[in-house]
């Protein structure tokens, strides 16, 4: 990954470029006013990478256990909340973003699903509290089990940034 630098007024005129840089040639270039570093323009992968790390820290640091990888084969003896970057295979809506899920044991028994449910509250709580933005994303009624249950999953949007 290249790295450039560029006075914020000469920036300006050239940000279409900074931005492709970004984009396709996945450099960094800092912008800098009197000669230091006050931003930055970074490929979006790094903004949501990051953005998935600073969520994942933040929950285990308030206790809620957490998954690191989107792994849908994957079974855990009890729930688990589940953050990970969406594909950059995925339609241009959603390459990129970072989302929030609860994960479900197998065999899950109603008591499992309620106790995702509350775990998937609390940390959207947790998030909200650290200074990130959430939206639901997706909303779904699945059947586990022969159990009804909505699986809701929400996006997090790079906000989490501002409160650094």
């Amino acid at each position: 990954m290249n790295i450039g630098e560029i006075g914020i007024e000469a920036a300006r005129a050239k940000i279409g470029p900074i931005a492709d840089n970004a984009q396709f040639g996945r450099e960094v270039t800092y912008l800098t006013r009197h000669g230091k570093h006050i931003a930055a323009v970074v490929p979006l992968n790094v903004l949501t990478h990051l953005t998935r790390l600073r969520a994942t820290e933040h929950l285990i640091s308030r206790g809620i256990p957490v998954n690191f990888q989107h792994d849908p084969t994957r079974t855990f003896p009890e729930p688990v909340i589940r953050i990970y970057v969406k594909g950059e295979t995925l339609s241009w809506g959603d390459a990129g973003r970072v989302v929030m899920e609860a994960a479900l044991p197998t065999n899950s028994t109603p008591s499992d699903i309620q106790a995702a449910q509350d775990l998937l509250g609390r940390a959207v709580e947790v998030l909200t509290e650290g200074g990130f933005e959430l939206v639901e994303d997706h909303r779904t009624s699945d059947k586990l089990s022969g159990l009804t249950y909505d699986n809701i999953r929400y996006r997090l949007t790079p906000l989490g940034f501002v409160h650094l």
